[in-house]
């Protein structure tokens, strides 16, 4: 880092030095300029020579410190120890910070590897959500993603995980509290699309009445936070209320990250209805894609999309993006 630093301050000087060296003879013409575009090799024998030099005054010091034993030179047993507290005091100090800086990486490591594999709860690749404003947009985007070879499923939803959602306030019957959950209303088979772990009971039924009126699928957390049971299963056909309506827990699932690992877990709530009133045409329609054919789908919805609605902007979201920041910053 010397050696580097003082090459750089070598290279300022030269630049100051040079024009007022060549002004001090006007008549000869003499004009030098420093370029290093256009010296390459010029740049490669500076680089070297700032490595020669590094090794060359870092490698003696460094094979000399190297022969010491620092725990003699505590006890006082080598020559170094007649610098007396202040050198076993810098010692310590070294050792300490030596130490800390690999328990640190190896935390630091170890918490970019979990967060990595990081189990969401939910699946956070292979999905695609396309917004669709009005009941055309999604009539028509969802005939477009069911006739592509490479579409596993698709499903309506007025909010998704890791996407959009709602939160209202919950309670037990009869009791207050303060507890808000993430409410999302969904067509049956969004739990399956989006691979939900189910602990107990069951998901929505496609067509059952009491499913589409109050039944809900609720998280450990929410179980958890109202006291509905000591276990998942302990917690079905009990009843709370969302907002002063009262619901029935048909099935508990695992808890869910939906913004992702810097976030708290908060209690979620899926129900199986709409609540825009507008006849089961749902605001998105999630996509779920073969393995590695996301990129593809998304451009053959882009192209149905600008067929079906030209004049209106496409509007979509890949929820691997949740798994970005936190592998960037872990880098």
């Amino acid at each position: 880092i010397l050696c580097a630093l003082s090459l750089g301050l070598g290279l300022l000087l030269a630049h100051l030095i040079v024009p007022g060296y060549y002004a001090l003879w006007p008549t000869l013409g003499i004009d030098l300029q420093i370029s290093y575009a256009d010296n390459a090799m010029s740049l490669l024998f500076l680089a070297g020579l700032v490595l020669f030099t590094g090794l060359l005054s870092g490698g003696w010091p460094a094979a000399y410190v190297s022969r010491f034993r620092p725990v003699e030179i505590l006890k006082g047993q080598q020559p170094m120890a007649r610098f007396g507290w202040l050198g076993r005091t810098l010692l310590v100090f070294q050792f300490a910070a030596a130490l800390m800086a690999v328990i640190t990486s190896a935390v630091f490591l170890r918490n970019a590897e979990y967060q990595d594999n990081l189990d969401y709860g939910y699946a956070t690749e292979a999905l695609l959500t396309i917004n669709t404003d009005t009941p055309s947009d999604y009539t028509a985007m969802r005939a477009a993603a069911l006739a592509d070879p490479d579409v596993e499923g698709v499903v309506g939803t007025n909010a998704h995980l890791s996407y959009r959602y709602n939160t209202l306030p919950v309670a037990a019957l009869g009791a207050e509290s303060d507890l808000r959950a993430e409410v999302y209303a969904a067509e049956p088979g969004y739990a399956e699309l989006v691979n939900l772990t189910l602990l107990a009971g069951r998901f929505h039924e496609d067509g059952l009445d009491s499913d589409a009126s109050d039944g809900v699928v609720v998280s450990e957390a929410l179980v958890d936070g109202l006291s509905l049971g000591t276990t998942p299963a302990a917690a079905l056909g009990e009843r709370f209320l969302v907002d002063s309506t009262a619901v029935v827990v048909v099935g508990v699932v695992a808890n869910v990250f939906s913004d992702g690992p810097w976030d708290d877990i908060d209690p979620f709530i899926l129900r199986a209805r709409t609540n825009d009133n507008r006849e089961g045409v749902y605001p998105y329609l999630v996509v779920k894609t073969q393995p590695g054919r996301t990129d593809a789908v998304e451009t053959r919805m882009e192209e149905a999309w600008k067929a079906h609605a030209p004049d209106v902007l496409y509007s979509s979201y890949e929820h691997s993006s949740i798994r970005v920041e936190p592998r960037a910053i872990n880098r």
